[in-house]
């Protein structure tokens, strides 16, 4: 599995994050207000950040509130021309402010979000490189379309407890993105959502009732998939080329199973269904499993080293 950009920097939620918009007739938003200039006094003090792995926790002695700016827009800016100027790694703990806008700098290699967050936005995250690892707070309900698409070095996600819906390609070419706990509130996993991810196993929970078409397609370092009994349909190519996938077990709810979903995954040999008469496409499986599995039902069926034969057994 490709490793790179890997800066070993544990982030709690990182760079371009939403903040908020704020409302203060008496603040001019920009490098002269008093909040930003607390900001940079701060920053100067700091005897660390120098180094891009190990950056500072930094949380606003005088905090970016609802109180403190009047245009989201303008508030970011100064924040990242301070950040620059000071040349200091730091995570930026704006845990009391509210979603509006975003940050970014090759300096801020960590935010810890708002815990009123409720979404994470489509697009929120994508191409952050330097994302390592990531705390999904429990107020968030839903993971939007691409929300980190493409953090490849993106390697730890803790989901929290009330996310209902993964969006489509929300972790797509996150190659190393080796695990992932998906809480049993997740009832959508969207299209494309883990293609291309460095993922190692992958256990859906029985809160799930879908699995969108391409889900985990191309995810090479998979090896093991156990789909839960809420499971009730499978898209199209789900689990398509997946190069290293040898087991798979489907829930006792699965009713259909889409073309193509585990083909291409050529040294898958144990599948393991937990229901009879499952409508499986043709194309969904290599081999002669289909009909294999229609005359024997329940069980575990494998596949004859060097060939593409099924047996139950």
């Amino acid at each position: 599995m490709a490793k790179k950009h890997v800066l070993g920097t544990m982030v709690i939620i990182v760079m371009g994050i939403m903040f908020a918009g704020c409302e203060n007739p008496n603040s001019d938003s920009g490098d002269g207000d008093p909040i930003i200039a607390a900001f940079k006094d701060q920053l100067a003090a700091l005897s660390g950040g120098t180094n891009a792995s190990a950056p500072v926790t930094v949380k606003p002695t005088k905090n970016f509130t609802s109180d403190s700016f009047t245009d989201p827009m303008t508030f970011q800016q100064p924040i990242v021309n301070a950040v620059e100027e000071a040349k200091k790694y730091i995570i930026l703990d704006l845990s009391d402010c509210t979603v509006v806008g975003s940050l970014h700098s090759q300096y801020i290699k960590g935010v810890i979000l708002p815990l009123t967050m409720k979404t994470i936005p489509s697009g929120f995250f994508g191409q952050y490189h330097y994302l390592t690892s990531v705390t999904i707070p429990d107020s968030v309900t839903s993971i939007g379309d691409y929300a980190f698409r493409d953090c490849s070095s993106l390697n730890s996600v803790t989901i929290g407890n009330s996310v209902a819906s993964i969006g489509d390609s929300a972790f797509w070419g996150c190659e190393n993105f080796t695990r992932v706990n998906i809480p049993d509130s997740v009832i959508s996993i969207g299209g494309g959502a883990f293609v291309h991810s460095g993922l190692t196993s992958v256990t859906i929970p029985d809160s799930v009732t879908s699995i969108g078409d391409n889900a985990f397609t191309n995810c090479d370092d998979l090896t093991t998939a156990i789909i839960g009994d809420g499971v009730i349909s499978i898209g199209r190519f789900a689990f398509y080329g997946c190069a290293g996938l040898t087991s798979v077990t489907i829930g006792d709810s699965v009713t259909s199973i889409g073309e193509y979903a585990f083909a291409d995954s050529n040294v898958l040999t144990s599948v393991t269904f937990k229901v009879r008469g499952v409508d499986i496409a043709t194309t969904a499986f290599s081999g002669n499993l289909n009909t294999t599995y229609k005359a024997g039902g329940v069980g575990t069926y494998i596949k004859t080293a060097g060939s593409n034969s099924w047996r139950k057994q």
